[in-house]
């Protein structure tokens, strides 16, 4: 039994830019001039106090508007920040991470594709860029799926979303929102019958632990037991996650200030041996996960080169 699991399509985004503004860091990368604290570009022409950030009447994450008291408490001097405001990616709380069922968003990915995940120093400290295209780029649009009718919905009570778990596998991920975390609850086939899988790990996998910040780490062994292709199987899989980095990464879409979080997989299925995948996702305040990378298996390198599946949000 070999079931890939990462977290490339754990987080959907629903992004707190309108369509028509791109992402930003800085002013400079805007055409209007003016970047908002949402991490959205300003509207060409635009003028007056809606550009001031906070007011600004920007979509936010909780499907909301930005609010004029600063939202929620995000910044690292214990000071008032808006959930969304690009200046809260050095602590992201729950609430700046959109996670729900019925979110999309367009995606570029690619397989076995040249990176860089050590990254460079730019102007704005650590910096990655995946804006380029790759060979074998796919344009591909990763929506969170309603768990309720699904034929797999009463084994899994506590649902809050399913979602595609990779683009080489139909498989399903079903995941938990808490307010401290994003549970990987197990692992099914889009369809029941004669040759379904439905997986299910105990304990549940921690995705995601909040609040995101530099240097927070965790880890869990879980047992994920069920039916693989219609046969009863059993895998044992360690995750340790490291959220490692701070900085920006350039994708399709525009720049994002991004927390890396880095997880190593170790899928192990009775007495072979065990095989690892790393998998680092990229996480914006507002938008979520904008790009992710995981390795091939059996990756020993942390900055590896070649990777199994890379995916960036495009516009």
């Amino acid at each position: 039994m070999r079931v890939t699991v990462g977290i490339a399509a754990a987080l959907v985004l629903a992004g707190c830019a309108s369509a028509g503004h791109a992402a930003c860091v800085a002013d400079a990368d805007c055409a209007s001039g003016r970047c908002l604290a949402t991490g959205a570009c300003a509207a060409v022409g635009s003028t007056g106090a809606t550009d001031a950030g906070a007011d600004s009447g920007e979509p936010r994450a909780d499907g909301g508007t930005s609010a004029p008291d600063g939202g929620v408490s995000g910044g690292t001097d214990g000071g008032a920040v808006d959930a969304c405001s690009a200046a809260g990616a050095a602590r992201i709380e729950r609430k700046a991470v959109p996670l729900e069922a019925g979110a999309s968003a367009p995606f570029e990915i690619a397989s076995d594709a040249t990176v860089n995940e050590a990254g460079t120093t730019g102007a704005s400290g650590r910096e990655w860029d995946l804006s380029q295209p790759l060979a074998g780029d796919q344009r591909v649009t990763v929506s969170t799926l309603a768990v309720a009718g699904r034929w797999f919905a009463a084994d899994f009570p506590d649902a809050t979303y399913a979602a595609q778990l990779a683009q080489s596998s139909t498989n399903l991920g079903v995941f938990e929102v808490t307010d401290a975390a994003l549970l990987l609850l197990g692992v099914v086939s889009p369809d029941g019958g004669l040759g379904q899988t439905e997986l299910k790990y105990a304990p549940p996998v921690p995705v995601l632990q909040f609040p995101l910040t530099v240097g927070a780490a965790w880890s869990v062994t879980s047992v994920a037991s069920g039916t693989y292709l219609g046969v009863f199987a059993s895998a044992t899989d360690s995750y340790d996650t490291t959220v490692d980095a701070l900085g920006v990464m350039a994708t399709p879409y525009g720049r994002f200030p991004v927390q890396r979080v880095r997880t190593v997989l170790s899928h192990a299925v009775g007495l072979l041996p065990a095989t690892t995948t790393r998998t680092d996702a990229y996480v914006a305040p507002c938008f979520g996960v904008v790009a992710t990378v995981t390795s091939q298996s059996g990756e020993a390198q942390a900055d590896f080169t070649v990777a199994a599946e890379a995916r960036r949000l495009t516009k």
